[in-house]
């Protein structure tokens, strides 16, 4: 089993190095041949959105020790069944401390699934920080009870302020604001969004476990 410590589940990263010392990043793709998934180790990112991802939670965490697993590319349209699929296999064959999930589905045909794949993960003490879809409405797996659900506000300007919430499914409000982010192709671009917002949290989070830890 490999041990690491964040799980970035999105479109992969740019392997493109800018600083030959960088550390190359590890993964694998899943993605549907014939009706059964694949594993493959093609992470290259040719959206952007992984890529963006990958680099807040890169910045701001102290933990280095990133997995991305690649479920979709060139869209940020998000497979139910191949979803669950990277659930599963992380909970066989990744011990990891944290899963980063910046997207979520508004339309959940087996709700049930997704939510065991989820606490399968949390009650191997794996914590599962998703954002909410952009247009405020409910989407999955944020909204699952056991799993950290993250949105935006205005109010939150810099990468650590957050603004905790309480009685509804949403747990924490973070920076999604227009902001510069890398993008494909190594380019920066500007773009908000609760995925980035959800990014910061996980990087957060992954700081407050590391202090636990030492």
């Amino acid at each position: 089993m490999i041990e690491v410590d964040i799980v970035i589940i999105d479109s992969g990263i740019d392997i493109r190095k800018n600083n030959e010392s960088e550390i190359i990043p590890q993964g694998i793709n899943i993605y549907k041949q014939n009706g059964k998934h694949i594993i493959g180790n093609n992470i290259m990112d040719s959206y952007g959105h992984g890529t963006a991802v990958y680099n807040i939670i890169k910045k701001h965490s102290c933990l280095e020790r990133i997995f991305n697993v690649k479920i979709f590319e060139n869209d940020d349209s998000i497979d139910e069944e191949t979803l669950v699929y990277a659930l599963r296999y992380i909970k066989e064959n990744v011990k990891c401390k944290i899963i980063n999930l910046s997207m979520g589905l508004k339309i959940c045909n087996e709700k049930k699934i997704l939510m065991k794949a989820c606490n399968d993960l949390i009650e191997r003490n794996t914590v599962i920080v998703a954002a909410f879809d952009n247009d405020g409405c409910y989407s999955f797996p944020a909204a699952f009870e056991k799993v950290i659900g993250v949105s935006s506000n205005y109010k939150c300007t810099d990468a650590y302020s957050f603004e905790v919430v309480e009685g509804g499914p949403i747990n924490i409000l973070a920076k999604g604001g227009y902001q510069r982010v890398k993008w494909h192709n190594s380019n920066n671009t500007v773009l908000g969004g609760n995925s980035f917002a959800c990014a910061y949290v996980t990087a957060y989070i992954s700081n407050l476990i590391a202090d636990k830890d030492m």
